[in-house]
């Protein structure tokens, strides 16, 4: 039997449909690939999202904490720059107190070297007193001898006898 024009023409329309159906289904198959490749990419992108979230979570917290930290340690700084403004005050204050202390010793010092300056002068002034004395009571042996020298002979050995016997 013959193939029949008919049956030629449907069997190439048939061929000519497969062909095209094979090659929609390798397109299909393609497309479906790329879409199996971007789903596992999404997922990829979509863990790799979760990832970064719980990062920038713990960042987060990490910053909540950081500058929950610096404002303490600014409120620290604050407390302890007033501790050193209250002790500079203190120190201005007992530094003061020190310098009139330092005065007060140095007076202290000038008023002994004064107290020593003035016990020297009283000592001097009492060896002054006894050389005055002494020299007074020779000034009168003096006189008293240049007296009895100064009367007549026989008047003078009743001087001198008068004072051997009260010397005696």
């Amino acid at each position: 039997m013959k193939p029949n024009i008919i049956d030629v023409l449907l069997i190439a329309v048939i061929e000519t449909t497969l062909a095209k159906l094979e090659q929609d289904n390798a397109k299909l198959r393609e497309q479906v690939a790329g879409y199996d490749r971007l789903r596992t990419a999404h997922e990829n992108v979509k863990a790799r999202n979760a990832v970064l979230e719980e990062q920038v979570s713990i960042l987060n917290r990490s910053l909540e904490w950081n500058y929950q930290e610096r404002q303490s340690l600014e409120t620290r700084v604050r407390q302890m720059q007033e501790k050193v403004a209250s002790y500079v005050k203190m120190d201005s204050y007992y530094g003061g107190i020190e310098r009139q202390n330092e005065e007060l010793k140095e007076q202290v010092l000038e008023l002994g070297r004064k107290n020593i300056a003035l016990a020297a002068e009283a000592e001097s002034a009492q060896q002054l007193e006894q050389q005055l004395a002494t020299a007074d009571q020779r000034i009168r042996e003096l006189e008293s001898a240049l007296a009895v020298a100064s009367l007549p002979a026989a008047s003078r050995a009743n001087v001198i006898a008068l004072i051997q016997e009260q010397a005696a």
